[in-house]
């Protein structure tokens, strides 16, 4: 094989199903990697699928280039053209990057694990969580499927798996991932933007002296808000002027309406809908709440704790890796409201043990989940890729 040096920069094709403007966590956590690997001279671009007709096919998003396939809006039909939509991509245009770098185990991720093997290029796939343990490869009760099986057969040999919690790790290796392949990223926080309010900055006008719970996220059945409003239900009688505010939109929503009206939790509780910038909810608010029964590290959580907010969470996955029982917030079991409501009422009737609490969340964040660090771990990952697969020479030039 014949060596030559590496071109400048780094060139890495990021493939994901969905992409800005849709916000979900994966996209956004998407977005805030490829803007800190660009502004360490890594060329960025994304590859994904035209989910509305009225999307351009190319377009700059944040300063990252974006390609947007177009599929027929038909169930099955749909999935088979897009699948080789991104098969022919990648064959034709695939060669100028270095690496292959998925978000979300799916289905692209199979076509790309195969066609990155073919053109020898580094393939890293990153498990977003909640779709690959409840509804993809990493669920026991589906991998034993003919489909299934036939996944993992080629997603094994993939170069890497980014788990970006201790369960999801754990999940890989039982589906046979190598050990050696598997490696901890966590998700990144952007601890800039994501920052307590300054001392010298005025406080945001308050209706009423009340202490604040917030819980940001998308309004869907993962996010158990059901269960939390039942908690919730138990809080208000223990600490009758707390507010409890959600903020976020999705098919929940008017369920979660109705719910709070039925449930006498109007005067207490307020839905904020869809917010594109969540900052002065979260510094505004006293705790932080994640009642989720599935997650893989949610966004949120980490912005939270970048604040310097105490979290109140389930314990599941992501959440027990970063938040530490008792110092930096309050662990409980999934679906258990009970627990939920006593351990949000013990940090509403403890301000300073709550304070205190946020204080050492912060800190926390920044010494492992800064999206400055994550980005410099891609980086590692990406050249010792390169590096141990000889695949430098493998990039054409930038087109």
């Amino acid at each position: 094989m014949i060596h030559v040096s590496k071109p400048t920069p780094l060139s890495v094709l990021m493939i994901i199903e969905n992409y800005l403007p849709s916000t979900g966590g994966t996209e956004r956590q998407l977005a805030a990697l490829a803007g800190e690997l660009r502004a360490h001279n890594v060329r960025v671009e994304v590859l994904t699928a035209q989910c509305c007709p009225e999307w351009p096919l190319r377009e700059e998003v944040a300063g990252t280039r974006v390609h947007r396939l177009p599929y027929p809006k038909v169930r099955l039909l749909g999935a088979v053209v897009l699948f080789l939509k991104v098969c022919w991509f990648l064959l034709t245009r695939g060669r100028r990057f270095h690496v292959f770098h998925v978000h979300t185990v799916s289905f692209l991720a199979v076509v790309t694990a195969a066609v990155g093997r073919a053109l020898g290029k580094a393939v890293v796939l990153k498990a977003a969580g909640g779709w690959e343990l409840e509804d993809g490869v990493l669920n026991p009760a589906l991998r034993r499927r003919p489909l299934y099986r036939a996944m993992l057969t080629v997603l094994r040999r993939a170069d890497t798996w980014v788990a970006i919690s201790t369960h999801l790790r754990r999940a890989m290796e039982a589906a046979g991932i190598p050990r050696e392949r598997v490696v901890m990223i966590p998700n990144g926080v952007d601890t800039r933007r994501f920052a307590p309010v300054r001392p010298d900055t005025p406080p945001a006008p308050r209706a009423a002296p009340a202490p604040r719970v917030v819980f940001v996220g998308r309004l869907v059945r993962e996010k158990a808000l059901p269960v939390l409003l039942q908690a919730w239900a138990l809080v208000h009688q223990r600490v009758p002027d707390a507010r409890l505010e959600i903020v976020g939109d999705g098919p929940l929503a008017q369920e979660l309406q109705t719910l709070t009206e039925q449930w006498g939790l109007t005067s207490t509780v307020r839905l904020h809908g869809f917010h594109a910038d969540v900052t002065p909810f979260l510094q505004a608010a006293n705790v932080f709440v994640l009642s989720s029964y599935v997650e893989g590290l949610a966004n949120t959580l980490l912005e939270a704790m970048a604040v310097s907010l105490p979290v109140v969470a389930t314990r599941i996955s992501g959440s027990e890796d970063v938040v530490i029982d008792g110092e930096t917030g309050l662990l409980v079991p999934a679906g258990d409201a009970a627990a939920l409501a006593r351990a949000l009422g013990e940090l509403l009737e403890a301000p300073q043990r709550a304070l205190a609490m946020g204080k050492r969340a912060r800190q926390r964040v920044m010494e492992f989940c800064s999206l400055e660090q994550i980005s410099t771990a891609y980086i590692r990952l990406y050249e010792d890729l390169l590096k141990e697969g000889e695949r430098l020479c493998a990039a054409s030039p930038v087109s």
